[in-house]
């Protein structure tokens, strides 16, 4: 039950296709507690938008060093990105007078077009891409560090993968790809379980907030899953 209203953000040029959205919740002195947010969007004309909801304002525009920005993930103060032809993944991070900037290594190259990213923790950014690798970039004392360190666990699917969401304890995370595989991992990429392997690809996933369920996007349906139920969608 309720209604709905809707609002353009200015900013996107009409013929700018947005491919990809993350919000997070920001710091805001506002009174409008609700809206304190922060909005980013991906483009297809390699470009990177955020907006702070409590204003409605966009506050920083960013440009991919070559391709479509086909993935964005947002923390925080946080913003990465991943573009398409170039196989690069960028992290910004907003200032404490309000300013987006490169934090750690400006761009970071995966070899192949990047298909999904997630924050683990305000300091840990998960990456998988078309190769069928999956990084875990870190940064020791969090993100204000110049250095980052990269752990690579190569053919982590059969086939492509597709999308990556962390869970609500900042430990485990989850992979889908072509291959119809749902796969749980922890923080040193062990992988721990495999919930499903079959013909339907996964297309997304999104975790279930406070929690550690979690939702896997296909062609034809979506499945809520519950990882004490034995691997089987709720």
């Amino acid at each position: 039950e309720g209604s709905y209203s809707s609002r353009q953000l200015a900013g996107h040029p009409a013929l700018e296709e947005v491919l990809c959205l993350a919000a997070a919740k920001s710091s805001c002195a506002c009174s409008a507690s609700t809206r304190c947010a922060t909005l980013a969007s991906g483009s297809r004309h390699d470009t990177a938008r955020l907006w702070e909801l409590g204003t409605d304002q966009q506050s920083a525009r960013m440009f991919a060093r070559r391709g479509s920005v086909h993935c964005v993930a947002l923390v925080g103060g946080a913003l990465a990105t991943g573009s398409g032809a170039s196989g690069q993944a960028a992290v910004v991070r907003r200032t404490d007078a309000g300013e987006w900037r490169d934090v750690a290594i400006p761009v970071l190259r995966q070899g192949s077009r990047v298909t999904g990213l997630a924050w683990l923790t305000s300091g840990v950014l998960l990456t998988v891409s078309l190769d069928r690798t999956l990084r875990q970039i870190e940064w020791p004392f969090g993100l204000g560090m110049n250095r980052c360190g990269v752990k690579t666990f190569r053919n982590a699917h059969l086939l492509a993968p597709r999308a990556i969401t962390a869970l609500a304890h900042d430990f485990y995370f989850v992979s889908g790809g072509d291959d119809g595989a749902v796969m749980l991992w922890d923080r040193h990429l062990a992988r721990t379980s495999t919930f499903e392997h079959g013909d339907d690809p996964v297309c997304s996933l999104a975790n279930g907030g406070n929690d550690n369920t979690f939702a896997s996007g296909h062609a034809a349906c979506t499945k809520l899953w519950d990882p004490r139920a034995r691997g089987r969608p709720t």
